[in-house]
C-alpha cells in the first residue's frame, strides 16, 4: 500500500511540476533567465543598489557590438529576445522603431539585409532596450553576420560613455557586504571569548555533569524559565534602546497603526504601502497606542509598541518548550536542546524588536502546530482529547483563523493541519466521512474568523491575497530584477559575507538572514545598534546547526513513522516550496528573508533536535556539542544585547 501511495504522489507531483515548468518558459511575468546555446543574456554594467525603482519610469540601456564579417548575397537576420522593448541601429541608421513583442521570452527576427553595405570595413550594431518593469536585458544572434551577445559587447546608459556589458550569470557585486569585516575575521577577533568558554563548559560537564544541582537546574520545566527570563532581560534592555526609525518597513507599519487608531476599521490594500496586511496585529497595536499616547512622546511611543512582538516572541518560547515535550517525551536533554535553539535562533531574536506582524503570526502559528503535535502525542495513549474532539478541532481552527487574520502566509498551515485531523480520526477507527466532517469543523471555524477579509479583497481587487507585490498595488521593483538558474543552485558567499547577502542566491539569502540580521532590520542610513563582531560571527556558528537541521530532515525521511517530526518536515517543505515560488515570481532582493519563515521556527527546532540526537549518544561528543551550544547561545545573546 505504501508503494502505491508513493507512486500516486510522485505522479501528482510530476503533473503539477510539468505545468509549472511550462509557465517558466512561457510567462513573461516570470523573470527567470535561462542559459541558451546560441548566445548569452547580457545586461548593463551598473552596480547593484538597495534603491527602489518606480515602475512608472522607463529604464533604458544601449548595447553595442562592432563586426566585420559580412557574406554577400545572403539574407542577414537578427534573432532577438529583449526584456522588454528594443530598437535597432546599424552604422548610425535606425533600422526599426521600438519593437514591443507580446512575449519577450520568444525570439523575434529583424531583417538587416537591406542595411548591410559590403563595402564598409567595419559595422556597428546598437540595440536600445527599455524596460518599465525591471532591468533591461538582451540576447541576440545572427549566424550570417557572426554576431551573438556575450563577450565583446559594450553597454551605455546615455549612448555616449561605453563600458563592457555583463553576462547575467556574472557574479553580482554586493553593494554593502564587502565594506564590512568578514565573518571569519569577526569570529577570530572573539576567539579569546569563545575558546575559554568552550573549555570551561567542557570541563564542567566532564567532571560535574552528575551534580544534583546541575540536574535540578537543567530539568526542562525549570530550564525553560531560565531561557524565557534571559530573553525577557534582553527585550526589556532593547525595546527603548533601539531607535524608533529602525525596523523593516517601520514607517509603513506605523502608518497602518495610525490609520486603525483614527478610523477603527481595516483599510484597503490600495490605501498604503503595507495596508494589504490583515488587521489583527494593527488593531492590537492601535489599542496599546491609544492607551499609552497620553503618557509618552511619539518616539518613545513607537518604541513601546514593540512590546507586542516582543511579548509574542516570549509566548512562542513557552510553546516551543511544550512542543519539545510532545515530540520527545521523557527525553530531557533533547527537550532542552530544542528549547534553547528554538528560543534563541537569531532570526527570532533580531526580528522581535521591530514593528510588524511576524512575531504575532509566528506565535499563533506555533499554537496551531503545537495542537497538531498533541494529536500525535495522544494517538497511541488511552486518554481521549479533552475537551471533545470536535471542540478541540474548532479550537485549532480558531487559532488558524487568528493567524490568517494576522498574516495571509498562515494559510500554509491550513491543509497540513486538516490532514493531521483526518489522519488522527482514521487511526482511531473513524470512517472517512466522519473524519472529513471533523476536518470541515476546523475549516469552517478558520473561515468564520478570517474569511471576511479575503472575500473583501476578492470582491474589490479580484484577488483574495492581494499584496504590495501585486499589480496594480505594486509600483516599484528592486535589484536584481531577474533570476537565473544559479540563484537556485549555488551557495557559499553568505558564510563569510552575510550583510545584504539577499543579493546572492536563494540559499545564501536564507542562510544569512537565519543566522544574522543580514538586512540590518531594513536600516541603511541608521544601523541597528547591534554588536557587529558577534553578529557577523553568527554565520560561522550557523554552520553546525544548519548541518544538524539537514541531518534531522534526512533522519525523519528515512523513518517510516508518522508523528510530529514528520509533520514538522512537511511544514518546512511546504513553506520552502512557496518561498521558492515567491523568490522566482518576485525578483527583488527584499523577498528572500528567513524572517518570513518565523512561523515554523518550532519545526526548525524539531529538526535540529533530531540531528543533535546522533551527537548526544556518546559522552565525549555530547559534551563537545553542549559546549558548542553554550558558545552559540552566548554569541547570539552578545550580538543583540544593546549596550
Amino acid at each position: 500500500m505504501r508503494l502505491k501511495n508513493i507512486i500516486l504522489i510522485s505522479v501528482i507531483v510530476l503533473i503539477c511540476s510539468s505545468f509549472y515548468i511550462r509557465r517558466i518558459f512561457t510567462d513573461p511575468g516570470l523573470y527567470l533567465i535561462l542559459p541558451e546555446t546560441k548566445a548569452q543574456w547580457i545586461m548593463g554594467n551598473t552596480p547593484y543598489t538597495i534603491d527602489t525603482f518606480l515602475i512608472s519610469n522607463v529604464y533604458d540601456a544601449y548595447f553595442r557590438i562592432r563586426f566585420t564579417k559580412v557574406t554577400p548575397s545572403v539574407t542577414h537576420k537578427l534573432y532577438v529576445k529583449a526584456a522588454q522593448k528594443a530598437a535597432f541601429f546599424l552604422d548610425g541608421k535606425q533600422v526599426t522603431d521600438i519593437m514591443s513583442p507580446e512575449n519577450w521570452k520568444h525570439y523575434f527576427s529583424v531583417d538587416l539585409t537591406s542595411y548591410i553595405t559590403t563595402s564598409a570595413a567595419e559595422h556597428e550594431l546598437i540595440v536600445y532596450v527599455t524596460n518599465d518593469d525591471s532591468r533591461p536585458l538582451l540576447i541576440l544572434y545572427s549566424d550570417s553576420l557572426g554576431v551573438r551577445t556575450g563577450n565583446g559587447w559594450e553597454y551605455s546608459h546615455d549612448g555616449k560613455t561605453w563600458v563592457s556589458a555583463l553576462s547575467v550569470d556574472t557574479a553580482r557585486a554586493n553593494p554593502l557586504s564587502d565594506k564590512v569585516m568578514s565573518s571569519w575575521n569577526a569570529f577570530l577577533s572573539r576567539i579569546h571569548i569563545y575558546l575559554p568558554l568552550f573549555i570551561i563548559c567542557f570541563i564542567l560537564l566532564w567532571y560535574f555533569a552528575d551534580m544534583p544541582f546541575l540536574r535540578w537546574l537543567f530539568y526542562p520545566k525549570r530550564f525553560r524559565w531560565i531561557v524565557i527570563t534571559l530573553y525577557a532581560i534582553l527585550a526589556v534592555n532593547n525595546i527603548l534602546k533601539i531607535p524608533a526609525s529602525i525596523g523593516f518597513d517601520v514607517a509603513a507599519h506605523y502608518e497602518y497603526i495610525m490609520y486603525i487608531a483614527s478610523n477603527w476599521r481595516a483599510p484597503l490594500a490600495s490605501e498604503g504601502f503595507s495596508m494589504y496586511h490583515p488587521p489583527l496585529y494593527y488593531f492590537i497595536s492601535a489599542v496599546v497606542y491609544k492607551f499609552l499616547m497620553s503618557f509618552l512622546p511619539k518616539e518613545a511611543l513607537i518604541q513601546m509598541i514593540r512590546i507586542i512582538p516582543a511579548a509574542s516572541a516570549a509566548v512562542s518560547m513557552e510553546l516551543i518548550y511544550r512542543a519539545m515535550k510532545y515530540i520527545f517525551p521523557e527525553r530531557h536533554a533533547i527537550q532542552n536542546i530544542g528549547t534553547i535553539f528554538g528560543c534563541f535562533i537569531p532570526v527570532k531574536i533580531y526580528s522581535s524588536y521591530s514593528l510588524g506582524n511576524e512575531q504575532l503570526v509566528s506565535m499563533l502559528s506555533t499554537v496551531v502546530i503545537l495542537m497538531c503535535f498533541y494529536l500525535f502525542y495522544v494517538k497511541d495513549k488511552v486518554q481521549t482529547l479533552k475537551p471533545s474532539n470536535r471542540i478541540y478541532y474548532a479550537l485549532i481552527g480558531a487559532f488558524a483563523g487568528l493567524a490568517m487574520i494576522t498574516k495571509f502566509s498562515a494559510i500554509l498551515l491550513v491543509a497540513p493541519a486538516a490532514l493531521v485531523i483526518i489522519y488522527f480520526e482514521r487511526i482511531r477507527g473513524k470512517r472517512y466521512g466522519e473524519a472529513y466532517l471533523n476536518a470541515a469543523v476546523f475549516f469552517v471555524v478558520t473561515f468564520i474568523i478570517s474569511g471576511w477579509f479575503y472575500i473583501r479583497n476578492w470582491l474589490i481587487f479580484n484577488n483574495p491575497f492581494i499584496n504590495n507585490m501585486d499589480k496594480p498595488i505594486r509600483n516599484y521593483w528592486q535589484a536584481p530584477g531577474f533570476r537565473t538558474i544559479w540563484d537556485f543552485i549555488t551557495f557559499g558567499k553568505s558564510v563569510n559575507h552575510p550583510i545584504y547577502a539577499l543579493f546572492n542566491s536563494f540559499w545564501d539569502s536564507i542562510y544569512a538572514s537565519l543566522w544574522t540580521d543580514s538586512a540590518l532590520m531594513g536600516g541603511i542610513l541608521t544601523l541597528p545598534p547591534w554588536n557587529y563582531n558577534f553578529l557577523l560571527a553568527g554565520t560561522i556558528f550557523g554552520i553546525i546547526p544548519s548541518i544538524l537541521i539537514i541531518v534531522g530532515c534526512l533522519r525523519v525521511l528515512s523513518t517510516p513513522i508518522v508523528d510530529g517530526r514528520l509533520f514538522s518536515l512537511i511544514m518546512i517543505v511546504t513553506y520552502y516550496a512557496v518561498f521558492l515560488h515567491l523568490f522566482l515570481t518576485v525578483p527583488m532582493y527584499s523577498v528572500a528573508k528567513a524572517v518570513y519563515t518565523s512561523s515554523i521556527i518550532v519545526c526548525y527546532a524539531v529538526m535540529f533536535s533530531c540531528g543533535a540526537e546522533l551527537l548526544i549518544r556518546n559522552r565525549l561528543t555530547s559534551i563537545v556539542f553542549y559546549s558548542f551550544l553554550a558558545c552559540w547561545f552566548v554569541n547570539v545573546y552578545a550580538s543583540y544585547f544593546v549596550l
